[in-house]
């Protein structure tokens, strides 16, 4: 229930700031990759953000990362993905994002990585996928089950999301 936590808030932060915010879910179900693309699909939203918890069999591994489609105009996104967004739009918003975790933050920055999760490749407008930390990590779990942290965290990917909406995301 962290992500969902982390989610609802910062759903409220970006109402509060004026823009229409959809969720994937709504409570504690499964919605399937697929499910969760094709929501990205029909929204006619601006951006997609999947958040989510890590884990490893590795137990130190700890730390913020940011994904995204390397190279999106091989799946799909289309001539109008490319015309109407540049082809680096969803980089762009991984770098915002990780620009705001970079400032005075506990979790260590396991930087910006590519990757071609279901989620990034169907889903055909700018798209990252957030690991918040490793639940794995009994530091990151602390962490990520204090409320007030979740809190500051949809604080800082409310700040990049309007940050990348103002520069014409």
């Amino acid at each position: 229930m962290v992500t969902l936590d982390i989610t609802r808030r910062l759903k409220r932060q970006l109402e509060q700031a004026g823009l229409r915010v959809m969720l994937t879910r709504a409570g504690d179900q499964t919605v399937t990759l697929a499910q969760r693309s094709d929501l990205g699909k029909r929204s006619g939203a601006w951006a997609f953000l999947s958040i989510h918890a890590n884990a490893a069999k590795n137990t130190s591994a700890s730390g913020f990362e940011v994904y995204y489609l390397p190279d999106a105009a091989r799946y799909g996104r289309g001539i109008a993905y490319a015309s109407a967004r540049s082809p680096d739009a969803s980089y762009r918003l991984a770098q915002l994002i990780q620009r705001e975790f970079r400032r005075d933050w506990p979790l260590k920055d396991r930087g910006i990585k590519q990757a071609r999760f279901h989620v990034l490749k169907h889903t055909p407008i700018p798209a990252v996928l957030v690991e918040t930390g490793f639940l794995t990590n009994s530091k990151d779990e602390a962490l990520l089950n204090d409320p007030a942290v979740r809190e500051e965290i949809a604080r800082r990917l409310a700040n990049a999301l309007l940050a990348f909406r103002r520069q014409g995301g």
